[in-house]
């Protein structure tokens, strides 16, 4: 087969699958590709964040932390091969991580192989297959845009106990930086054009705040494009300062690169 009739057939194949099996199928070969012998030397969480991102992060897992102190059964949603796992895993009774990609999830049971309190079970965001009212926490590292932003905001409402919390960090679409960024991944192939259209915004973060009681929404990296420029000078670690020290005096959500949002389903008056 020659080198033209491999790349129109795998033009054929991306265009003859929906977004949702595309990223799916890229998931499944990501977690292949990962080499199960390394688990032990990949670093989760935070401090698997390269440290200019890395602020956000830390205080997503603080929050987790904190409620699940008394919200202790949790379901993660989009959770991968666990890259942001380890703090549900150490903190509650009782996790069910979930993703579209079995591949991850096998990756995911191996990272923490020794964890009774651990379960996972493949599933849609648009769809999940639990019963109402039974979730304390629900979390979400960077997923909101793997399904229809509406079905996703019912179904997380829908599986949380009234009272429990919904608790994610995730990317912004409004700054127009990160926009063409985004743009560029779609173009290699990187991204789904969905994932690109459902990108969290402004506008959307404030349906969740109408449709929860609102708790917490911070918004972080409003000046992370100043981080290149300025590491010529002063270096990496004095730039994330200089950066993080703005988000805190001079904070802009439509200029923000994340944001973490802590939202609680109300209890119903009696």
């Amino acid at each position: 087969m020659t080198h033209l009739s491999q790349s129109l057939r795998k033009l054929f194949v991306y265009n003859s699958k929906s977004d949702k099996e595309l990223e799916c199928l890229r998931y499944n070969q990501r977690a292949i590709a990962f080499h199960e012998s390394l688990l032990s030397c990949f670093p989760t969480g935070s401090s698997a964040v390269p440290l200019i991102f890395r602020s956000p992060y830390i205080l997503y897992e603080r929050m987790l932390v904190d409620l699940l102190s008394k919200h202790p059964f949790a379901l993660e949603l989009c959770a991968g091969m666990g890259e942001h796992t380890s703090k549900l895993v150490g903190h509650s009774e009782h996790l069910i991580a979930t993703d579209i990609s079995p591949q991850s999830l096998h990756i995911l049971r191996q990272r923490f192989s020794q964890a009774p309190n651990l379960d996972t079970l493949v599933c849609d965001i648009e769809s999940l297959p639990f019963s109402s009212d039974n979730f304390d926490l629900v979390a979400c590292a960077g997923g909101l845009s793997y399904g229809d932003n509406q079905l996703v905001m019912n179904e997380i409402f829908r599986v949380l106990k009234p009272g429990g919390c919904f608790v994610c960090i995730d990317s912004l679409s409004n700054n127009p930086f990160y926009r063409f960024n985004r743009l560029i991944h779609y173009l290699r192939g990187r991204r789904s054009l969905s994932t690109l259209k459902r990108m969290p915004s402004l506008s959307l973060i404030n349906k969740y705040q109408k449709a929860f009681s609102s708790v917490l929404t911070r918004y972080c990296g409003c000046y992370t494009w100043l981080v290149l420029p300025l590491s010529l000078f002063i270096g990496q670690e004095y730039s994330s300062l200089i950066i993080n020290w703005l988000d805190s005096h001079l904070n802009i959500p439509c200029l923000a690169f994340k944001f973490i949002l802590v939202v609680q389903k109300p209890v119903a008056s009696s």
